[in-house]
C-alpha cells in the first residue's frame, strides 16, 4: 500500500485520466493526482506537443500544432485531467 501514497508517474495520471476511477485504488491515486502542480501539467503537455511536431515532419511551430489538434478534437493532458477532476469531484460532493 506504500507506493500508493508515492507521488504518481505520468503514466499513472494519464491511466487514472482515462479511467472512470471507480476502484478504491483509483480513487487513492487519483487524489494524490490532484495536487499535481502547473508545472507537472505543464509537463505532460510538452510531452504530447513534442509528439505532435515530430509527427507533422519536424515543425517547430506551436501554432501548426495547436491547430492539428483542436482540427481532429485533441485535448491536452491538462485539459482532459481538470474536466475529469471537476467531475470526480462534483460525483464525490453529490453523493
Amino acid at each position: 500500500m506504500t507506493h500508493f501514497l508515492k507521488q504518481p508517474s505520468a503514466r499513472t495520471v494519464k491511466e487514472i485520466i482515462n479511467s472512470k476511477a471507480s476502484q478504491p485504488t483509483a480513487i487513492i491515486i487519483w487524489t494524490r493526482s490532484l495536487s499535481l502542480t502547473k508545472t507537472d501539467l505543464r509537463s505532460l503537455d510538452f510531452v504530447v506537443n513534442r509528439f505532435f511536431m515530430k509527427l507533422l515532419n519536424k515543425t517547430t511551430d506551436i501554432n501548426v500544432v495547436e491547430t492539428c489538434q483542436q482540427y481532429f478534437s485533441f485535448r491536452l493532458p491538462s485539459d482532459i485531467l481538470q474536466k475529469r477532476t471537476k467531475i470526480f469531484l462534483d460525483n464525490i460532493t453529490n453523493n
